[in-house]
């Protein structure tokens, strides 16, 4: 896959979405030509919220995963950023005298939950309400449903807003919106207004329809046409009570993003961040500037609407990157809250990518190895970071796990290792994925469904776990030749790569000497991308030239055994586990701790309990172990058995400690891997630290 994705076009036409708001709120044209001034804040900016619902809506509206995840860390995301931004513009709010008499509780309410506390501010708690609406209705009923309901309040609220002039000719319709009006100022709001965008964005992602793109084209001018018909006229007649929601809105904003999230684009780094900071962040630039012209007495230049729409998205723009900056640098966590927290360390991934080039043939790329949400260690920060520094290949084990980084905005080519039903060939196809074709007969039924998919072979030389035989020429002919697969790549899996003895070394130099053999009887004109290496397979036979290697628990700073390989390169530790104490207590001499009673204090000791359980991944075989936990950077034993959601652990010769004191979590994965008779992958790989 080249640089550009369709989640690109997504992100900037988000920016281009945070311009038309800052025009509208510095009335663009108005003293030029209020025509044009018309046009691109009555109609055109009317497109910039709906798409941004929309867009919320297809990143977590989701229903392949049955995951409600995404959502609620959206809404829980969203709601700390809503409290920062009351904060930020609470001067403006004494400013402006919105506290001058005193709010009730119910004032208060009203405005934090429906209207917002700043004019553009509404957008953030009617996202949250929209999409928890959103979301029961979809999980309870389904998107038909679900569209058909939140379309109702939609047009609720169209009857309060942009036709409210027509609809209160009616008196028991005027009575029904007087009661909406005391408890919202509007119905622009996360009720009326925002639920069906975030229903529609989830249906768009789940949708198995496709129009072409020029038609998406023409039914998106011709809603546009009709909205521009519909706030003409609407306006003409003064009919408004405010003209947020119109009629032809849904139909054009459904339009627009169908169009937008199948347009291909370069990336434009830090778009999302970019364009919520110049959202939120635009009405402080708009009372900068004007006290700037206060000051150096330049009214009638800095005022001049275009200026000051082009000085306002200077300024906001410039914010955005200076937040995306601070976001990318600062160190990320994951769930991070007051119970454990996992933090990923994206400064040693990145050394460790470097430091594993090194060893690699010069002529191969790496493959990064992304399944298990990265090992446990956030497929987030893991991808998003690897492709920020070039990395162009990735590799996951199911096709929701590569679909999940297509919504992380990845664009680089992703190979499913696994299984994927043939029935979704169409996702393959849609979300430009690399299918692993498992044998011939997998390869025709994945063919069968007439979807143009991109694929690698898997050929068996010895593992004997999925691959066409190595010595099966005919079978691989035959499959290059099924007209809807288009192969790209041919690989192996060395199964015994990790061991030393001679014979292991034996089995996988005739593994590799069979691979080798099997690609050279291809085609001549075929030329297939070849890999061979994982982790293993680079660190004890770096010497190996194929175009790819496959690094998975390498590249975060851990071996997957206790054995010492050819090379060791430098690798650091990107995953640390932590966990706090809450509660001491003291134990007598002679008493003994936990289920089973299997540990007993041999003298009086001070013990300490932290709320991390097997249930988190720890495995309960640690029980009873040593050099598992530290606390002020000293190993502590734990003792008695690990529970479900707690353990005990002896900190009895640890000087001035308390609760609330940080507790880390196997400091050296290969180490309690090794006392739990596992290997690192798996105890990683469990890894579900709850908050």
């Amino acid at each position: 896959m080249n640089k550009t994705s369709a989640n690109h076009g997504i992100d900037l036409v988000r920016i281009i979405a945070a311009l038309l708001v800052i025009s509208s709120h510095t009335a663009l044209f108005l003293s030029f030509e209020p025509s044009l001034h018309f046009v691109i804040t009555e109609i055109l900016a009317r497109l910039a919220v709906p798409f941004f619902f929309l867009t919320s809506g297809y990143f977590t509206i989701r229903h392949y995963a049955q995951n409600e995840q995404p959502v609620f860390t959206c809404i829980r995301k969203t709601a700390m950023i809503y409290g920062i931004a009351i904060l930020i513009y609470l001067p403006l709010n004494i400013y402006n005298g919105t506290f001058l008499n005193g709010i009730h509780f119910w004032d208060l309410l009203r405005m934090l939950v429906m209207d917002g506390t700043m004019y553009h501010l509404w957008y953030l708690p009617a996202s949250i309400l929209g999409s928890l609406i959103a979301w029961f209705s979809v999980r309870r009923l389904n998107f038909k449903k679900a569209f058909v309901i939140t379309f109702i309040l939609f047009m609720i609220g169209v009857g309060g807003d942009s036709w409210y002039g027509l609809i209160s000719q009616v008196p028991s319709l005027k009575g029904f919106y007087d009661i909406i009006f005391s408890i919202s100022d509007q119905t622009r709001n996360g009720l009326f207004f925002a639920p069906v965008y975030f229903v529609a964005g989830g249906w768009i992602a789940e949708s198995k329809i496709h129009i072409p793109q020029r038609k998406q084209q023409y039914l998106f001018l011709l809603f546009l046409c009709s909205m521009a018909l519909e706030a003409t006229a609407l306006h003409a007649f003064h009919i408004t009570r405010y003209s947020a929601m119109y009629l032809f809105q849904l139909p054009a904003s459904i339009a627009l993003f169908l169009w937008i999230k199948d347009l291909h684009t370069p990336k434009i780094t830090g778009a999302r961040d970019l364009s919520l900071t110049m959202y939120l962040i635009h009405p402080w630039m708009i009372v900068i500037l004007r006290m700037i012209s206060r000051f150096t007495h330049t009214e009638a230049v800095l005022n001049y609407d275009i200026i000051q729409f082009i000085s306002v998205s200077i300024l906001s723009f410039s914010a955005g990157m200076l937040y995306h900056h601070f976001h990318i640098n600062h160190p990320k966590m994951k769930y991070n809250g007051s119970r454990n927290s996992i933090k990923t360390d994206t400064t040693a991934l990145v050394h460790n990518i470097h430091e594993l080039k090194k060893v690699m043939h010069p002529d191969s790329d790496i493959m990064a190895v992304i399944k298990a949400d990265a090992y446990g260690h956030d497929a987030y920060t893991i991808s998003t970071c690897l492709e920020k520094h070039n990395i162009r290949m990735f590799a996951v084990a199911t096709i929701d796990e590569a679909i999940e980084l297509r919504h992380y905005g990845i664009t680089s080519d992703i190979l499913i290792l696994g299984y994927t039903d043939p029935r979704r060939a169409h996702d393959l196809h849609r979300y430009h994925l690399t299918q692993t074709l498992l044998d011939e007969t997998y390869a025709r039924n994945l063919n069968f469904m007439h979807e143009s998919i991109t694929a690698h072979i898997a050929v068996d030389t010895g593992m004997h776990r999925i691959g066409v035989s190595s010595t099966d020429s005919q079978s691989i002919r035959r499959i290059l030749c099924l007209p809807f697969l288009h192969v790209t790549g041919i690989f192996t899996h060395l199964c015994v790569a990790d061991g030393r003895t001679e014979d292991d070394i034996r089995f996988t130099e005739n593994q590799i000497a069979l691979f080798d053999a099997c690609v050279s009887r291809l085609p001549a004109n075929i030329h297939l991308k070849t890999h061979v290496q994982a982790s293993a397979g680079l660190l004890n036979y770096p010497h190996l030239k194929y175009d790819y290697v496959r690094i998975g628990i390498s590249m975060y700073g851990v071996s997957s055994a206790d054995e010492v390989t050819v090379v060791q390169p430098d690798l650091k530790p990107v995953l640390s586990i932590h966990s706090k104490i809450v509660l001491l207590r003291h134990v007598p001499s002679g008493d003994t701790i936990g289920y089973g009673r299997t540990y007993t204090c041999n003298k009086d000791s001070l013990i300490a309990v932290i709320p991390i359980g097997y249930a988190d991944g720890i495995p309960r075989n640690l029980s009873n172990q040593n050099q598992i936990v530290m606390v002020h950077d000293t190993p502590v034993p734990i003792v008695g058995r690990i529970c479900m959601d707690q353990m005990m652990i002896d900190v009895t010769d640890i000087k001035d400690v308390s609760i609330d004191d940080e507790v880390l979590i196997m400091p050296s994965v290969k180490d309690a891997a090794l006392q739990a008779h596992s290997i690192t992958n798996e105890i990683l790989s469990r890894l579900s630290v709850r908050t």
